[in-house]
Parts: structure tokens; sequence; C-alpha cells
């Protein structure tokens, strides 16, 4: 293809218009194997379709409470693959966090709120 493309990355997203060379960022949300479809934007019969697979993360999880706040704990992802990944966490309570891997080992505190 020679000239603007668009691209379909086969997860839902919209449609996205692609350059004529060179490299475009995504991200998937989900693990899994992806379809994604290059045509060109003047001849959008003339395409190329390549399969991505996304792999499950692979990590071990820890929850360590605080001694000095028993609502307080301590959440370790170890074996984080790519070692310098960022990592998401969703705590359970409507809250949400994100701690970079250094050496594949990343480490956020979250408080719980507690009612009575």
């Amino acid at each position: 293809m020679a000239g603007p493309t668009t691209i379909t990355w086969g997860d839902g997203t919209p449609l996205q218009p692609g350059p004529e060379q060179g490299t475009v960022p995504h991200t998937y949300a989900l693990p899994g194997t992806y379809t994604v479809k290059v045509c060109d934007r003047v001849r959008p019969d003339l395409c190329a379709d390549v399969e991505v697979t996304v792999p499950a993360a692979r990590f071990t999880l820890t929850a360590t409470p605080d001694p000095a706040d028993p609502a307080r704990f301590h959440f370790t992802a170890a074996h984080v693959t790519p070692p310098d990944a960022a990592v998401a966490f969703t705590f359970g309570d409507g809250n949400h966090g994100r701690a970079d891997a250094i050496g594949g080992t990343a480490t956020i505190a979250h408080t719980y709120t507690r009612t009575v």
C-alpha cells in the first residue's frame, strides 16, 4: 500500500487513520488473538490482515495488611513481564491504582474505608 491507511485493531475500538509508513501503537485491554486489518484509504478494497496474540499477564500477587492500620494493605505484583511494565490494580471497592514495575516487581498501598 502506498499512501494513507486505515487500521482496524480487531478489538472493537473505532477505525483509526494510519500513516503511509511507520509504526502505530495500540494497547489491548484483554489477552487474546486479534486480527488487525490495514487498508489503503484511497482503495479500501486493498487490505492486509495480520493476527496478533496478546498473552495473559503472568505474575504473583500478594496482599499484606499494615500492622499499624488493619484497613491498609500493601499489594505486591512480582514476576511482572516485561520487568518494567506498568501494573494496574483494582481494589474491589471502586478504587484503582497504578504502579510501575522495577525489576519485575510493582508495589502499591491502599486503605479501605471502614463503615460501622
